[in-house]
């Protein structure tokens, strides 16, 4: 089967975590779409037109449900608790007749690396942490409600935490570290050799205003060959900033951190560049796989 993580490139999404999904796994997907189709026309008075399905008379409908999909991908290296528990592409597509626009909507649910310990009912349960959602509220809503009211899982943002924004400046530094030379025969695209990391903090305070930082990828560089190991390029680089400015920004709370691989805020919105190695890629996203895994499983 073919890699299909480049899907998720190129696209902003906001993170969700989501709790064990019940008997999720014994439901066929015929079965899954059928139930969100008919989900999400209640909810938002759409007429199903991916099937045949009958019109209640005297019904309004505010427009139609063109397409809804729920199909398994296959992301080599990330981690996947069972072999048969694939990523899963949700796509939900919706034309309001207030506009005769269609609009499609896509999520990604992400499985587990494990599954949680001292889990009661855990082969009833399939373990799916992460949602990438790019989409409106309302649609938003009603796939996390239709988990909620079929599933018995509950959903909410996923939070950036400091150490997984931190992790994501070593994954850049070694990706910098690991490009093709200038003269080598591969042509490097330039939003991988171009944009500098870019790291904000936000400071909470009157006299002081937000922080950001800006260092080129040939500066990183640098750094790292006057250091022991090139994961000790973050602290050094900020023990730097402490010399230099006086400021100490491990103390501020870490906003958005973007490079040339990605961009991620503290508040769960992501995009990562279509042109990052896919191996770099995968790196990041489980990473945001193992921090929804943690504050679901293992709270």
């Amino acid at each position: 089967m073919e890699d299909e993580i480049a899907e998720v490139a190129n696209k902003s999404f906001m993170l969700y975590k989501i709790s064990p999904l019940l008997r999720f796994h014994h439901t066929p997907f015929p079965d899954r779409e059928l139930s969100l189709g008919k989900h999400i026309c209640g909810r938002l008075r759409l007429k199903d037109t991916t099937r045949n399905t009958h019109t209640k008379k005297n019904e309004v409908y505010l427009g139609d449900l063109t397409d809804l999909r729920i199909e398994p991908l296959n992301f080599d290296n990330i981690q996947l608790y069972d072999p048969d528990v694939l990523p899963l592409k949700i796509t939900i597509e919706i034309m309001l007749y207030k506009d005769y626009r269609s609009v499609l909507h896509t999520f990604f649910l992400l499985p587990s690396p494990y599954i949680p310990p001292n889990e009661k009912l855990a082969e009833e349960k399939t373990f799916y942490p992460l949602l990438l959602a790019k989409t409106t509220s309302r649609i938003r809503s009603g796939l996390l409600s239709w988990f909620e009211n079929q599933f018995f899982a509950t959903s909410t943002q996923l939070f950036i935490s400091p150490s997984v924004m931190e992790e994501m400046v070593h994954i850049w530094i070694e990706s910098i570290h690991n490009l093709p030379d200038e003269d080598a025969f591969e042509e490097i695209p330039d939003s991988m050799i171009r944009p500098p990391l870019i790291m904000e903090y936000k400071t909470d305070i009157n006299d002081l205003s937000d922080i950001k930082i800006s260092i080129e990828q040939h500066e990183a560089k640098a750094i790292c060959k006057k250091i022991p190991e090139r994961k000790m390029f973050l602290e050094a680089f900020q023990e730097h900033i402490l010399k230099t400015t006086g400021v100490r920004i491990r103390s501020f709370i870490f906003h958005r951190v973007s490079n040339s691989l990605a961009i991620l805020r503290q508040d769960g919105s992501v995009k990562i560049n279509g042109h990052a190695y896919k191996v770099y890629a995968v790196q990041l996203i489980q990473s945001w796989i193992n921090m929804a895994a943690k504050k679901v499983y293992e709270r």
